[in-house]
């Protein structure tokens, strides 16, 4: 159970993680219960991992298990909405983007006890020797304009969820993990822990397992038979083919600040120790504008290459918004001027590509030959658009692990632009759907779909010299909820070739959730007659990232990266352009304002605030973490402000951000809270960011 800072329905997750060959079943359970007097409709957004399918779904409410059904998008949402203006429990799960999904629960009344649980198929991708699983658990704010029913989410500073797991890993040994483990039995392969809501699950671990397989089941009396396979090209044909030409494309946006860029600049300094003389490199900073180190790649040797250590070592995380978009048209340019190439690119991937942009324009660079490559930063990162735009380029994709072996990891992604563009190739069959390349180090998979599958498969892999190496899988047939799990994986991926009307129908055989589909259930008995209010659960701050407005931003480095947008002369300060994400005011809304009532230290702080009023400004500039514990401020809020405080953040700072967002979090005004404000825009070094966040958000004229 988790100690909320405020009164969340949310609060726990529970995991029972198993596997079977390169299969992993996720068996999730969410927890929520509602303490308040009033009917609310709770509203929760979360991640799961990319090209997984939700296997099965399952409700229970005070004790009592039930299922729904998966429907047509506007049928599900129809009957929701009428359960929920007829008073009885209503539960709806909407496909927001892929990996990405809303779960609302309409009257939820006093007292209630609900979980929701649900088996997650996913693929194990094999690497450096090692399987590897991600679950993601947090979500940040994302850039853009969201789909039209999604509603706005955030993240607080307040909220404090709990992560329980129960590992069960096939035939599994040197298990690595980013969160607490202990192993139940020496002799068995089970393993358990408990975290926090705070990062993704990220294992790996050794396995007799052989990456190369073709996993298969029967068909049923309207389902052809089905297949995955994983394909792991032998080293001989993975030899580096000569020089790189690199578009290097970093995310410099406001929610790359804290971790995520510290992460950035260490494995891209790692990324240039791997480079040869040879090799052709540029680089290019994003995030409202774009700000290119050259007009086109030039050799990684003298000059220029000190240039580009200097120019990275000097990245920070203050151009405001992700215009990803504008950035790749950019780097596709630069890249074209070069004569060609691939493009880098390192970001946290918190954007909406709801009008579809990225992906017209992910068409061009295939078309062009220019392979995009991400690696996906932070805690919070979005998996499946960076897998996304990268498959659909030809490229590969990264979720770097600041718990493995940063150069590592970068160093094979860097062989991989280096090495000959290798292609699967495999005899046709009614459907399947072959990677637009494979890489040496890692496996990629591929899907199929026949009234029968012969006993073994066939298939070659191929360089650009016109190499052929011959290719051989044995058939391994599933049974049971693996063999379910496959045929609903398979047909997910059906769904992306085929037309609204046949991905349609094609959801609904294998109850699947996706655009077109959304899962409901509706109880029979009425269980009130009040208006329900909305509550829009926040998700925890990602670990690792910063909450506040950016700390001072020099333009230090205007001499190595010029740009028209930079009007600041060297030494100036710059203010923060991006809104911190737990201040954002589309994350607060009328509803939740209402739905979130305080915990009691507020009182005795304010209490305690007031009496100090007449003398605020002494009282800042005296404030440290030890005064706030003592004015009844939670000693975890004070770790965490301590830590941002280690990051050079104003105190003073800190403590008013978190009031601000207690004042927009709650119905009731908080004490001197102007006069604080007042006082910190005084304070010459630290005014301008903090008003212009103020502003930003609409708190103060």
């Amino acid at each position: 159970m988790s100690s909320n800072a405020f009164s969340s329905p949310l609060q726990q997750w529970q995991l029972t993680l198993n596997t079977h060959g390169p299969l992993a079943l996720s068996r999730i359970s969410q927890h929520f219960k509602h303490t308040g007097d009033d009917p609310i409709e709770l509203v929760y957004q979360f991640p799961l991992p990319a090209d997984a399918v939700l296997q099965d779904i399952a409700v229970i409410i005070n004790d009592e298990r039930l299922t729904g059904t998966v429907l047509p998008k506007h049928n599900a949402v129809e009957s929701y909405e009428e359960g929920l203006e007829n008073g009885k429990r209503s539960l709806l799960i909407e496909e927001i983007e892929e990996g990405f999904y809303q779960l609302s629960i309409g009257n939820v009344v006093q007292g209630d006890d609900i979980s929701l649980e649900m088996t997650v198929a996913s693929l194990l991708q094999y690497q450096d020797g090692r399987w590897h699983y991600r679950l993601p658990t947090v979500l940040g704010i994302k850039y853009g304009n969201a789909p039209v029913f999604a509603l706005p989410q955030g993240n607080s500073l307040f909220a404090d969820y709990g992560f329980q797991y129960r590992l069960e890993l096939q035939d599994a040994f040197n298990l690595q993990a980013n969160a607490p483990l202990s192993q139940i039995d020496d002799t068995k392969s089970i393993w358990q822990g408990e975290a926090k809501l705070d990062k993704p699950l990220s294992l790996s671990w050794r396995s007799e397992l052989k990456p190369h397989q073709w996993l298969t089941c029967v068909g049923t009396s309207d389902i052809p038979a089905s297949a995955i396979g994983l394909v792991y090209p032998p080293a001989n044909l993975c030899q580096t083919s000569g020089s790189a030409r690199l578009q290097l494309l970093v995310d410099c946006s406001g929610s790359m600040c804290g971790l995520p860029m510290a992460q950035a600049k260490l494995g891209l300094q790692n990324a240039l120790e791997k480079l040869n003389k040879s090799d052709l490199i540029n680089l290019v900073r994003f995030g409202s504008d774009t700000e290119a180190l050259s007009h086109q790649a030039h050799p990684y040797t003298g000059e220029f290459a000190n240039t580009l250590r200097q120019a990275i070592n000097a990245l920070e995380a203050n151009l405001g918004g992700t215009e990803l978009h504008k950035a790749l048209v950019l780097a596709q340019e630069l890249a074209l001027n070069s004569g060609g190439g691939d493009i880098l690119l390192c970001t946290d991937g918190e954007l909406w590509d709801s009008d579809n942009r990225l992906r017209q324009l992910t068409c061009e660079l295939k078309s062009q030959g220019i392979r995009l490559f991400t690696i996906g930063i932070g805690n919070s990162a979005s998996e499946p658009l960076l897998r996304r735009l990268a498959q659909a380029t030809g490229g590969n994709s990264l979720m770097l692990n600041p718990h493995i072996n940063m150069a590592e990891q970068l160093t094979q992604l860097i062989e991989q632009l280096r090495s000959p563009r290798l292609q699967l190739n495999l005899p046709q069959l009614t459907w399947q759907s072959l990677p637009s390349a494979v890489f040496s180090g890692c496996t990629t998979a591929f899907y199929q779909s026949a009234e029968e599958l012969p006993p073994q498969l066939s298939g070659t892999i191929s360089n650009p010299q016109g190499e052929l190496i011959p290719m051989q899988w044995q058939q391994q047939q599933l049974e049971g909820e693996y063999a379910d799990a496959l045929r609903k994986l398979v047909a997910q991926q059906q769904l992306r070739t085929a037309s609204p009307q046949e991905a349609e129908v094609l959801a609904l055989k294998h109850q699947l959730l996706s655009s077109h589909t959304s899962f409901v259930l509706v109880q029979e008995q009425v269980v009130t007659d009040d208006l329900a209010t909305t509550v829009v659960i926040p998700h925890m701050l990602a670990e690792g990232s910063v909450c506040m407005s950016a700390p001072e931003v020099y333009c230090e480095s205007a001499a190595i990266m010029s740009s028209p947008h930079c009007e600041a002369a060297p030494g100036e300060r710059l203010d923060t352009l991006d809104i911190p994400a737990f201040l954002r005011s589309d994350s607060i809304t009328a509803e939740s304002k209402q739905a979130l009532p305080l915990p009691s230290w507020v009182d005795m702080m304010f209490s305690n605030i007031n009496a100090l009023a007449p003398d605020t400004g002494w009282f800042l500039k005296e404030l440290c973490m030890q005064t706030l514990i003592e004015l009844g401020f939670p000693e975890h809020l004070a770790r965490c402000l301590s830590q941002l405080e280690s990051q050079q953040y104003p105190v003073p700072h800190l403590y008013i951000a978190v009031l601000v967002d207690l004042e927009a979090r709650s119905s009731i005004k908080v004490p001197c809270l102007q006069e604080l404000t007042q006082f910190a825009a005084c304070i010459k070094r630290n005014n301008c960011s903090l008003l212009k966040v103020y502003q930003d958000i609409g708190l103060r004229e």
